[in-house]
């Protein structure tokens, strides 16, 4: 065997038993095997920041968009009057440990301008009820509800208070 040869199998032979070799001062030297292992963990580490990153991006996106429907609603929604057809009241765990919360779910129908008759659900939280009713509704009672010209299945309860 050739003194190169040697060597190369003497360095093939380290590498495969530890991820380092030390050189004759006693540092440490990195392997290219350790630099291709590094490399390969910061472009992962890169590769999912970006993805947390976009996902990130599309909430705050889908949040805005949503808040910026519900003011057009406000805004430019058709007002009319609604029967409620049911109130089932609701009780929520918040968390596992203590918080507790009621919410009424509201079933209730319309008819459009067009004479189309609408069925739709709204939920609302205890805290949030003063905001919409003076006084617990009943069934058969008439509320003011908003809904689109276009899609009237986009509707929500007006409110009385804006908190």
């Amino acid at each position: 065997m050739k003194k190169s040869e040697k060597s190369k199998e003497e360095l093939e032979e380290l590498e495969s038993f530890e991820n380092y070799a030390i050189n004759y001062r006693g540092k440490k030297k990195v392997t290219q095997r350790q630099k291709r292992e590094r490399k390969k963990s910061n472009e992962t580490k890169k590769i999912l920041k970006i993805i947390i990153f976009i996902f990130l991006i599309c909430f705050i996106g889908l949040y805005f968009l949503n808040k910026k429907s519900e003011l057009i609603l406000n805004k430019n929604g058709i007002l009319t009057k609604a029967k409620i057809t049911n109130i089932i009241k609701s009780d929520n765990f918040e968390n596992r440990i203590t918080t507790y919360t009621e919410s009424y779910i509201i079933e209730y129908a319309f008819i459009t301008k067009e004479n189309k008759k609408i069925k739709s659900i709204y939920e609302i939280t205890e805290y949030d009820f003063e905001s919409y009713f003076k006084k617990k509704p009943n069934v058969n009672d008439s509320i003011d509800i908003l809904y689109k010209a276009k899609k009237p299945e986009i509707n929500k309860i007006k409110m009385r208070i804006k908190r």
